[in-house]
Parts: C-alpha cells; structure tokens; sequence
C-alpha cells in the first residue's frame, strides 16, 4: 500500500509538471528563475543510498523535503488519482522508456514480484534449482513442476510452464544465466535465450 500524499503535494504535482505518457517523462509547465526553464524534461535521479533501480524527484512542501518515484507522478497525473496496490513496470526497467505508460500497470505485491526477471540460486538461471542428489528441479510459482538434467533444459521447461501459470506477468530473461550468456550465433539461442522454437 502506498502513502497517500499530501493534498499540497497532489497541487504541487499538477501545477508543476506536464506528464510525457509515451515516453515517461515529466515536463516542467514553468520557470522557478534559478533550476529549470518552462519545457525542460526532469527524468528524475537514482538513489546513491538505496539499491532503488527507480528514477526520483525531489519537492519541497511547506518547508519539507520529499522524494517522489518518477513512475508514480506520471500514473497520478495521467489517471489523478495514486495507484491503489504496485505499479509493474510491464516489459522491466531496461528498455528504452521504462516509464511510458504503455509499461505500467497497477498489480499486487506478489504479481509484481512474478515479473521479476533476476536470477537467483546457484544456477543463475531464474526457475532451475541445482539439486544435492545431482540434476535440476524447475519451480514456476513456488511448485515445482519439473525435473532435469541440465540447467538449460531446466530453463526450457520453465519458460514453457511458466508462459501458461504466469500469463501476462511472465517475462524471460534476456539473459537467463546471469554470469554467462549464450551467444546469438549459437544454434540453440532462440530455443534457451528466447524460449522459441
């Protein structure tokens, strides 16, 4: 659940910026004579404390300093209102216009958490769990729902259960491994990297 802003803060907003739907950016309506100009484009800044991948702003209401992510402005002034759970970023963060609203969406917690594209476990493969015994075990939502021999193979089956249990909120990896990647020249590329045949 998000913080509810402030009313001062909500006219702050919406006096001060312009929101850029297509490509995520906001737009200053006027001059403050010192920072900006009326049309300048503020995309925001990452945080050097936080291992926060999100761009920021920073307002000052009635004396107060406050940090504000870019996507949620943007979902504010588009829909006037704050999102009710989490905003996805649909396709992630890498992508040339992370914050366009055609890449967000409002979602629960877990749901977002689905679309989550790291790597995770010793594999370095998102889904494929090394085993003790030897082999590799392919979890999609928590269940496990297969089991291989190798940690390619693994990332075939979870790409493939994971299209049907996870639907809109399943995103490949682009790179799957974390560590190493497989070349575009290699012939099984489209097969393990895309999930295509």
């Amino acid at each position: 659940m998000n913080t509810q802003w402030s009313p001062d803060l909500q006219n702050y907003l919406r006096a001060e910026y312009i929101a850029d739907l297509q490509r995520g950016y906001l737009i200053h309506k006027r001059d403050n004579g010192k920072y900006w100009s009326a049309g300048d484009i503020q995309i925001g800044w990452k945080h050097k404390s936080k291992a926060s991948p999100y761009h920021y702003i920073t307002v000052f209401i009635n004396g107060k300093k406050k940090n504000v992510k870019v996507h949620h402005v943007l979902w504010f002034l588009h829909y006037g209102k704050q999102p009710e759970g989490v905003i996805d970023h649909i396709r992630g963060l890498d992508i040339p216009y992370p914050n366009a609203m055609s890449n967000l969406r409002e979602t629960t917690h877990a749901n977002n958490l689905l679309n989550s594209s790291k790597a995770n476990g010793k594999t370095k493969i998102r889904g494929v769990h090394a085993l003790r015994s030897g082999g590799y075990k392919v979890v999609v939502y928590q269940k496990s729902v297969a089991r291989c021999d190798s940690k390619w193979e693994g990332y075939s089956l979870y790409c493939e259960h994971a299209r049907k249990a996870l639907e809109s909120y399943y995103r490949p990896q682009l790179n799957p491994c974390g560590i190493w990647m497989v070349k575009p020249s290699h012939p099984d590329y489209k097969k393990f990297v895309l999930g295509v045949s």
